[in-house]
């Protein structure tokens, strides 16, 4: 799908929820990461830093501004559009 391993998928469509919420919303980096399928909020901030470049604190505060992170996002994330509303479900409830 894609052309891309089914776990980079999962995981670029995971950061892309986790990354719209953490910029949009108040609600803690723990219940975002467990929202989006990590058990760990430790975890969690390696997995986005890792995809994003920035950590999920830094990303809140606006760090995103730089062109390397828009790039690592505009190459990593996958657009709400390309999922099913089932996938967008199951990831809303798991």
């Amino acid at each position: 799908m894609l052309g891309k391993a089914p776990i980079s998928y999962v995981t670029g469509w995971r950061m892309q929820l986790a990354a719209d919420r953490i910029r949009n919303s108040s609600d803690s980096l723990a219940a975002i990461a467990a929202d989006v399928g990590y058990e760990s909020e430790a975890a969690f901030n390696r997995a986005f830093k890792r995809v994003t470049g920035v950590t999920p604190g830094r990303w809140r505060e606006g760090e995103t501004d730089s062109p390397l992170a828009v790039a690592r996002i505009d190459e990593r994330f996958l657009r709400c559009s390309d999922l099913s509303s089932t996938a967008v479900q199951y990831f809303r409830t798991h």
